[in-house]
């Protein structure tokens, strides 16, 4: 077992990184940037204390990282091996739960998202990008997306596009540039959708 000490601005984890290590912050904030192939579509978050680093991505067909990881501020990483965190399920069946129960929960992730895409709208494709690639506990969320980009990306209108960034904000939900979509609440957009989603069904 490790305890890693990361001044502001420095790199922890790069995306295409082998996940060989558990890394779990233990103090500080950390920024973890995920993007899209073509990098025109850019997901920024912030995730704190009692944050683990992906820690699906430890088994499996593919163990790289998909995001960058930099200090927010100066952060404490408690890192230990995959032999390590083996040995540390078997002492406790609590530690096996609780991993079982993260691995529950990103596997049910997806499905989960999809049924936000009832409608198509904007708003509802917002909410699936966000639910899908952003932590529960995620603050400071920010999508980094040129207004064209948005557009084919999403194909909806101009029209519908501004009128959804415009009534979300009005809602407190978010905040926007042409380029920038700032999350004021994760949990209060992703309520938001299904509320209205769930308001068309019963209309």
């Amino acid at each position: 077992m490790q305890f890693i000490n990361y001044n502001p601005g420095e790199r922890i984890v790069s995306v295409g990184d082998a996940c060989t290590h558990i890394r779990y912050i233990i103090s500080g904030e950390v920024v973890v940037t995920s993007n899209n192939y073509s990098g025109n579509l850019v997901i920024e978050e912030k995730r704190s204390t009692g944050t683990v680093l992906a820690p699906e991505y430890l088994f499996g067909m593919d163990r790289s990282y998909p995001f960058d990881v930099v200090a927010a501020g100066n952060v404490s990483v408690m890192q230990f091996s995959k032999e390590q965190y083996l040995a540390l399920l078997q002492s406790d069946s609590i530690y096996m739960i609780n991993y079982l129960n993260y691995l529950s929960y990103h596997s049910q992730r997806p499905i989960n998202a999809i049924k936000l895409m009832g409608d198509g709208s904007f708003e509802s494709q917002l909410a699936l990008w966000v639910m899908s690639l952003t932590d529960a506990r995620s603050q400071s969320i920010r999508i980094k997306c040129t207004r064209n980009n948005l557009l084919q990306m999403t194909h909806v209108k101009l029209d519908e596009l501004l009128t959804s960034l415009a009534e979300m904000k009005s809602q407190q939900l978010i905040d926007f540039t042409d380029d920038e979509i700032n999350i004021q609440s994760r949990h209060m957009l992703l309520d938001y959708v299904t509320n209205k989603l769930e308001q068309n069904i019963d209309n």
